[in-house]
């Protein structure tokens, strides 16, 4: 989608945090349940967790850090734009 990575790798949008950092925090934590609930919109932070966990594991990539913020904000938007 055009204009997916604007502003990457800053992070410009200022909730944009609010989707991506619990996600992270589910992968590093194996599980299903964000740790906090910033927003109500808990089937995008689950989705975007399981694709995380297949990027994860299509490119043989154990740790999410080795992902990089920069895929992790931009897998987020695209997501987000697919269901807008």
């Amino acid at each position: 989608m055009w204009g997916a990575d604007f502003g990457l790798p800053a992070l410009l949008h200022p909730n944009e945090w609010t989707i991506v950092e619990p996600a992270i925090h589910m992968v590093e934590n194996g599980t299903l349940v964000p740790d906090v609930f910033y927003r109500p919109d808990h089937l995008l932070i689950i989705m975007l967790a399981i694709i995380y966990r297949v990027i994860m594991f299509i490119f043989g990539i154990t740790d999410i850090s080795g992902l990089g913020n920069e895929h992790l904000y931009l897998s987020a938007r695209l997501l987000t734009g697919l269901f807008a």
